[in-house]
């Protein structure tokens, strides 16, 4: 099985607006706001755990309560084209690493402009069986397709 090379990640994940494809800056600006709302009291903390770590944590006190993971589907627009909300199995030692510290997890993919989300919990990630996935390359990654009736849409 030949799987995602370092070149294709970082292919996917780049766009204009991005330094390069682990830039999530715009993905946190926005999602800020909604989690201070959700969370008033909590301290709002990016890439608490260095640039290959979560992406952003709510903190109460001295404890984290919510980690949150953030991706951007470039192919999302207006209405969300998919079957399903496709999870890449590379994340789901976020998913674990929350559980571990009794944090809970939060996957959030946005839209390409940043005008709507969907979002997973951790549960219901671990709901779904990993799989093989093969991509247009050829070379397959393993994901999870999370049926879109267990996600929350937001508009932003």
């Amino acid at each position: 099985m030949l799987s995602v090379t370092r070149l294709e990640k970082q292919r996917y994940g780049s766009s204009p607006d991005r330094s390069n494809s682990f830039d999530d800056s715009l993905e946190i600006k926005t999602i800020k706001p909604i989690l201070k709302l959700s969370f008033p009291n909590c301290k709002i903390i990016e890439k608490p755990y260095g640039d290959y770590g979560i992406d952003v944590v709510v903190r109460s006190g001295d404890k984290d309560i919510l980690w949150v993971e953030l991706e951007r589907s470039f192919g999302w627009v207006n209405e969300f084209p998919y079957g399903s909300v496709s999870f890449l199995e590379r994340k789901f030692r976020f998913v674990e690493e929350a559980e571990q510290v009794g944090a809970d997890f939060m996957m959030c993919w946005f839209n390409k402009d940043h005008t709507q989300f969907v979002e997973a919990s951790g549960d219901v990630i671990r709901q779904y069986e990993p799989f093989d996935k093969t991509l247009r390359s050829g070379n397959k990654d393993r994901v999870r397709h999370i049926s879109k009736s267990k996600c929350h849409f937001h508009k932003v």
